[in-house]
């Protein structure tokens, strides 16, 4: 079980004792969102799970915690957060609403249609996704509170709205982020990566307890394994090694919490007893 160690000398312990929720995500049912009425003090709750994640402040203040980075929120801020990737939320004021969505990419892409470049705003470090700048604060505000209202009312089609406000949220994001001077290049090739290396999430996705390795993912995508790699790491912002790992050790928290089965058999079951894995080829060069 020594695979199941090694990534915590990567992480901080709190990334490790995140807890898994896959908030029955499917093509059926690509979105859930929270309203975000918190009413009091949140102390530091790590989460993992499958979809993409957007959140808007519209009252108090809170921290989103990526690793060993931090963001302080306040009225007005947007935060993003990956597919699979560990994060930890804190409220520090008793008075914080923060509606938030959890989604499937392609949520959006029915919605805005084909256009790729925005998922990118998500794959790159933390600390270079887009927030709202102060020309646009007002707009995110408007579009939070017409989403925290459909949220908590759920009257006639308030999953048609809250999937259009959260839409234009993200358009209005990557415009912005676009047009800065220090936001990656959007007609680079990431821009149009992810949608190159869905097949590859899907079968993850629909194996959380086994290992996949790099070739038969590659083959899914119909990439070659040195091409899948490079493909990945810039859709997804971290390798698919990492991805694959952060899913089983997702599956793993899932079962020890939620199960009464061995801790070894949850190894066997989910092959983490094999210190060996062939997921990783070698980086192509750009």
């Amino acid at each position: 079980m020594d695979r199941v160690a090694d990534p915590s000398r990567e992480v901080p312990d709190w990334v490790m004792r995140a807890q898994p929720y896959d908030h029955d995500l499917s093509p059926k049912r690509p979105l859930v969102a929270y309203s975000g009425r918190f009413g009091g003090l949140v102390a530091l709750s790590t989460h993992i799970h499958q979809g993409l994640e957007a959140g808007i402040v519209l009252s108090g203040a809170m921290e989103m915690q990526y690793g060993e980075s931090s963001l302080a929120l306040i009225r007005g801020d947007v935060w993003l957060c990956g597919m699979w990737e560990p994060h930890a939320w804190s409220v520090s004021d008793p008075m914080t609403t923060a509606p938030m969505v959890i989604f499937l990419p392609q949520l959006i892409e029915e919605t805005i249609g084909p256009d790729l470049s925005w998922p990118s705003m998500f794959a790159v470090a933390p600390s270079l996704r887009p927030r709202a700048r102060p020309a646009m604060r007002q707009q995110a505000l408007s579009l939070g509170q017409e989403m925290f209202q459909e949220i908590e009312e759920q009257g006639p089609d308030w999953e048609v709205i809250t999937r259009l406000c959260l839409a234009h949220l993200l358009v209005l994001l990557r415009r912005q982020w676009e047009l800065s001077s220090s936001s990656p290049d959007p007609n680079s090739a990431r821009a149009g990566s992810l949608g190159r290396v869905m097949p590859a999430v899907a079968l993850v996705n629909a194996n959380p307890g086994r290992r996949i390795a790099w070739h038969q993912a590659a083959a899914a995508c119909a990439l070659s394994p040195s091409r899948f790699s490079f493909v990945f790491h810039q859709a997804m912002g971290v390798s698919f090694e990492r991805f694959c790992r952060r899913t089983r050790l997702a599956y793993v928290a899932h079962l020890l919490l939620t199960t009464s089965v061995p801790v070894t058999a949850i190894a066997d079951q989910t092959d983490f007893v094999d210190a060996s894995c062939p997921c990783q080829p070698p980086m192509e060069p750009l």
